[in-house]
């Protein structure tokens, strides 16, 4: 994940000490459990939250009941999610569902432009 840090006055996270990036979480469309996703920074210093499409403040966790509305591509479904970060480093995502719990390890940089 890459992120403008300071973010632009324009930004949710303009102000916040966070930098924010716009991602999606992609599902087959059957997929009808709650699901909860939170994450940290796993090599050192840093914070990561997570809002929706329009939050203004990052959360320690989300969750999307089973019954979320979500964008429909065809066999998938789509749900808007924006990651806040406080550093560049290695962070990871755990996914928690009713039936299974995945960690997603990724990189954020922040950069400045």
């Amino acid at each position: 994940m890459t992120a403008l840090y300071p973010p632009p006055e324009t930004s949710v996270a303009a102000g916040t000490g966070w930098a924010v990036a716009k991602t999606t979480l992609v599902m087959k469309r059957t997929f009808s459990q709650p699901l909860v996703v939170r994450g940290s920074r796993i090599d050192g210093a840093g914070q990561l939250g997570f809002t929706g499409p329009v939050g203004h403040r990052p959360f320690a966790a989300i969750q999307f009941p089973g019954t979320a509305s979500a964008i429909d591509f065809g066999k998938y479904k789509a749900h808007g999610l924006n990651v806040w970060a406080t550093s560049s480093g290695c962070y990871a995502l755990q996914l928690d569902g009713k039936t299974f719990s995945r960690v997603v390890v990724f990189r954020v940089e922040l950069t400045t432009d």
